[in-house]
């Protein structure tokens, strides 16, 4: 037996999982795996994404076109609240149900794993995720010194591996749980080592799960457990919808799990701290945190790492869900759902950055699943062609989830938000035709939407009535509507004038009418362009700021009125959202967005403010994957999907097309480091950034698949004023850049 060696890049710790949302988790993005439990009596669940638990009635949409002339009038007369409660009642008449939480995820299969007999010996225990190689394991001993260690891992032909050895021959149970839900009929038969569960949701649809199990010991089975003694050693095959695999030799399939997971895993690397401090426990690093008062710089590191590993193990052949593709229960928090108005775009928020794009185009192939979805939204509830995207989706993306105290159904800009990330791919990847075929036909659709849904204003200019500022209230013509469709107009502008086109008039005149950005009396950004609705500061969503830290549309050079507005109502947020301790100011997504604006705004405090605010509370659990709430509460990984974009940026900042910040807002735990294998806009790939801000020095190579030039911009530790320097970039060539005390120069290698 080779024993296993505690991880240099990964977490380990001598506690186990209590409860399933402290299990650590593997996955490859088709399937997945999550262990917890007592050492001598361990839980193992199998996951996959897109396998929802049918039955909450997702397909019936309400016809609502035909009040939305008379909605609007109420809102004009009567104002938003009595006019929403007047649409919901309408609603309901035409046979809408009510708010309806979307079919949650669920495990597939639970398989419980004890061992027979044994004592294990006191302070021996340890588990682990090895993120460099894709593995979860625990190994103790028992009370004659003598080793069990346990990994579980998902092989190359998506089968979930379970590995039992000994140094001595042991015994053990492995049991098929029966989950006992009224909405899953599950249906068990075993063979002397091998079973199939054949699974029934109550529309009649199925899946169904095999195993298979292989020893050098004695097995035999009854009812559902499978029991083998005089094992050193014991491998339990699982794979979905697929017969187990009996001709691939088991010996290979460890070394070939780790070798294609490390050659995902090791594309990027940030180094922070010196590989003695990586091997320090979780255990340790968090009682030191709570001892000090103070982060370690380790833990930097670690997140880093574990949001790329929580990322690259559910990506991959859909999109994020809340959970990943993870969860250990029937009951997952909002269904565990594709939740639309922020969190899908958190999770995939550092997919280009970190060269993730095979991982980027299955997000993109999975939306088109709900592209008639989509349409029916529009034209149901708004008579629009084009698309309207829910906030919530799972087995359908019909538009359920609202009534007059949630009212989802007035926001319109999902659509426009999702088409963001089809830029940032064509962006990252200089993929013309990807952006003609793909990405301009998605603008299109959102375009269309707002061509049949806008109201032409006293002052010609567009009114979207009615608006919704998620999760934040309703009002006219919110902030983030007109920001989203201003930013995919000019993205369709962008290829139509590649392609030596014309934009269509309509795209124009839309374009042109769109209301300016207002901001109220003390010179602060709105979240509506509203006179009538009042600013909310005390709230999770940073919706308004998002030409700031999303489209990048208000810029100090282009629009400083507007800036400085943009700066006010940030300040104002930090005060009444982030830093009051009496606002309920535990959402991560809020403080994921927060450091996101800190960086684009260049207010480090903030930034560093956002993310204390998420360690130092403990919204993460002992694996390093983001929970929802403070204390471990809600396992949910949009932050994960964040952490790798906040890092990259407030170092290397894409601020416009063709220019690059070097050191925009950097955190007392970036002051320092190496980072490797990142991408900007251009196509332009990161080989190496070493730089120390203290001594203000840095190393930049770039590589990039075609001749181009980029800006590098300073700033100077002071803000007074900032260096500069055009470079030219050659066909698969190193370009160095480099930096030292206000001096920079840069050289073909």
């Amino acid at each position: 037996m080779q024993k296993l060696t505690l991880p240099e890049r990964g977490v380990w710790s001598e506690k186990y999982g209590k409860r399933w949302e402290e299990a650590f988790v593997v996955g490859n993005g088709t399937i997945g795996g999550m262990l917890y439990g007592q050492p001598l009596q361990t839980q193992m669940i199998l996951n996959a994404p897109d396998f929802f638990l049918k039955g909450n009635q997702m397909e019936n949409l309400p016809h609502m076109a035909p009040y939305l002339a008379e909605f609007r009038k109420r809102i004009q007369k009567e104002g938003y609240e009595n006019a929403i409660k007047w649409y919901e009642e309408q609603a309901l008449k035409e046979g809408y149900q009510g708010l309806t939480m979307s079919d949650p995820i669920h495990p597939l299969l639970q398989i419980q794993l004890e061992h027979q007999n044994i004592e294990m010996k006191n302070g021996s225990y340890r588990r682990g995720t090895d993120y460099a190689n894709g593995f979860v394991f625990d190994l103790f001993q028992n009370q004659d010194g003598n080793n069990i260690q346990r990994k579980i891992y998902v092989s190359t032909a998506n089968e979930l591996i379970i590995e039992l050895e000994g140094e001595q021959p042991f015994s053990t149970t492995i049991a098929i749980v029966d989950f006992q839900q009224e909405k899953l009929f599950q249906e068990l038969a075993i063979k002397e080592n091998s079973w199939i569960q054949t699974n029934q949701y109550g529309d009649g649809t199925t899946y169904f799960t095999s195993g298979l199990i292989e020893t050098d010991g004695e097995i035999s089975n009854r009812n559902n457990l499978y029991e083998m003694k005089q094992a050193t050693k014991i491998i339990c095959r699982i794979s979905l919808n697929e017969h187990a695999n009996t001709e691939k030799k088991s010996e290979s399939l460890f070394e070939e799990s780790c070798k294609k997971h490390r050659n995902r895993f090791e594309k990027v690397q940030l180094d922070l701290v010196c590989s003695e401090n990586r091997l320090i426990s979780i255990d340790n690093l968090l009682e030191e945190m709570k001892q000090t008062k103070k982060i370690p710089p380790v833990l930097f590191e670690k997140l880093y790492d574990a949001s790329r590993y929580v990322m690259l193990s559910c990506s991959g052949k859909s999109i994020p869900n809340l959970q990943g593709i993870w969860t250990g229960t029937f009951e997952p928090a909002w269904s565990g759902d594709y939740t639309f108005d922020t969190n899908v775009q958190l999770a995939i928020s550092s997919f280009a950055r970190l060269g993730m794009f095979a991982e980027l185009t299955a997000v993109f192939k999975r939306l088109e699943d709900y592209f008639s979805d989509f349409e029916a939204n529009a034209r149901e509830y708004y008579g629009c062609q084009g698309y309207m995207v829910p906030a919530h989706a799972s087995t359908t993306a019909k538009h359920v989830h609202w009534n007059h105290e949630w009212p989802l159904v007035t926001w319109t800009g999902g659509a426009a938000w999702l088409a963001h990330f089809y830029a940032e791919y064509t962006n990252y990847t200089n993929d013309f035709a990807f952006a003609r075929e793909k990405a301009l036909p998605f603008y299109k659709k959102v375009i269309q939407f707002y061509d049949d849904f806008k109201m032409i204003d006293e002052n010609d200019k567009v009114l979207f009535r009615p608006s919704y500022s998620p999760e934040n209230g309703m009002g006219d013509n919110a902030t983030f509507d007109v920001a989203a469709l201003k930013e995919t107009l000019y993205h369709a502008w962008e290829i139509y004038q590649k392609s030596g086109k014309k934009m269509p008039e309509n795209y124009q005149s839309l374009l042109e009418k769109l209301p300016n950005y207002a901001m109220n009396d003390d010179g602060v950004l709105k979240e509506w362009i509203d006179w009538h609705k009042d600013e909310n500061e005390n709230h999770r969503h940073f919706s308004q700021f998002y030409p700031i830290f999303e489209s990048k549309e208000i810029l100090p050079e282009t629009e400083p009125i507007l800036w400085e507005a943009a700066n006010k109502a940030f300040q104002r947020k930090m005060e009444a959202w982030v830093n009051n301790e009496d606002s309920g100011n535990t959402s991560s997504h809020g403080r994921m967005h927060a450091a996101m604006c800190a960086i684009s705004l260049q207010k480090n405090k903030a930034l560093e403010e956002s993310m204390e605010q998420f360690i130092m509370n403990r919204a993460f659990y002992d694996s390093l994957i983001s929970a929802h709430y403070n204390n471990q509460n809600v396992f949910n990984v949009d932050a994960n999907g964040s952490i790798p974009r906040i890092y990259q940026d407030a170092l290397l900042y894409p601020k416009a097309k063709g220019k690059l910040v070097v050191f925009q807002s950097v955190p007392y735990w970036l002051s320092e480091g190496k980072l490797k294998g990142v991408w900007l806009p251009d196509a332009i790939r990161v080989e190496l950034f070493e730089w120390n801000r203290e001594t203000e020095e840095f190393e930049l190579h770039l590589v990039t698949e075609k001749e181009t030039e980029i800006v590098i911009e300073v700033p100077e530790k002071n803000r007074s004023q900032n260096k500069q320097l055009c470079i030219s970039l050659q066909e698969d060539k190193v370009t160095m850049v480099r930096y030292k005390k206000g001096m920079m120069e840069w050289e073909h290698g």
